[in-house]
């Protein structure tokens, strides 16, 4: 009879777990689709340190909604937008610079993809919830600022300067009658009067440097030698 073998040193063997990679998709949720960034002429704002930006609207391609083709083509609510006085910020266009083909994509554990701007974060949570972030605060602006100098959209008209400002001192007025040495309200009335200030004088230098730009130079008169 053979002699009996006693083990004592079990192999450690990995537990055949899959990890999921990519973003989840939870019941109810769409993952984004592709887009494209649109500015109509009254879609500005001033932002501190910044300055007046474009407000971005999406434009998404989402089959058989708004002109959208069923193949997801972007090509008739694009030329409704142009009909309308609008911009169309297309993601190839070389002026962008970094920010060229600012439309990604994370992947997803259904291996589709989820489409987000350039800028933003998803941390996934225990509970598969995703919060989004962005790469850091003054992203988004920075990128506005970029469109506006640009010349991908029209620089702001003097209108919508005048309306933006007119909008905030109607503001300020109805912040003025509810002050009554209310220090929460008398700070907020104190903001938006800086703010209105710091408009006005961003303004006014941009206008002073466009005039500067456009005025012609004064010609010197050559000097002619006369023959004697």
């Amino acid at each position: 009879m053979s002699n009996a073998i006693r083990l004592t040193a079990p192999a450690a063997v990995p537990t055949a777990i899959d990890k999921p990679t990519g973003l989840p998709v939870r019941r109810g949720v769409r993952p984004g689709l592709p887009f494209v960034y649109v500015v109509y002429p009254r879609a500005w704002e001033y932002v501190e340190d910044f300055g007046f930006l474009p407000c971005l609207r999406k434009i998404i391609a989402k089959p058989g909604c708004n002109g959208v083709g069923s193949d997801g083509r972007l090509s008739k609510p694009l030329a409704s937008v142009q009909e309308r006085g609008g911009a169309v910020v297309m993601p190839e266009d070389a002026r962008l610079g970094e920010y060229q083909y600012y439309v990604r994509a994370y992947d997803t554990q259904r291996g589709g993809k989820w489409f987000v701007d350039f800028c933003q974060t998803a941390t996934v949570l225990p509970t598969n919830e995703i919060i989004w972030g962005m790469t850091t605060p003054t992203a988004w602006d920075e990128f506005r600022a970029h469109i506006r100098d640009s010349g991908i959209v029209p620089p702001i008209l003097a209108e919508v300067y005048e309306a933006l400002v007119l909008s905030d001192k109607r503001k300020l007025d109805r912040l003025a009658d509810k002050v009554h040495g209310n220090p929460r309200i008398q700070a907020k009335y104190d903001a938006l009067e800086k703010k209105i200030a710091n408009m006005e004088k961003t303004w006014n230098a941009a206008r002073d440097e466009m005039i500067a730009k456009t005025k012609p130079k004064a010609i010197k008169a050559k000097k002619v030698k006369v023959m004697k």
